[in-house]
């Protein structure tokens, strides 16, 4: 594979065909075999979501355990 031929795309619009495998940037259709059975890549990869869940579930934590202890008093 030549660097002339070689693509890239964001994750955000990157979608895996389940059908032929194939990796494709709609969301509608595979570009290779026009199945509509795609699994968006994202989702599976993007590795900033964890970080930012669990830093959500400590504010979360810390707002819960402010308001049970002013509940409390």
């Amino acid at each position: 594979m030549t660097f002339g031929s070689m693509q890239h795309m964001p994750l955000s619009s990157a979608y895996l065909c389940e059908d032929c495998h194939c990796v494709g940037n709609c969301a509608e259709q595979c570009p290779a075999c026009a199945s509509a059975a795609l699994m968006g890549l994202a989702g599976v990869l993007n590795r900033e979501q964890p970080r930012e869940k669990a830093q959500l579930r400590y504010l979360l934590g810390s707002l819960d355990a402010r308001v049970g202890s002013s509940l409390a008093a």
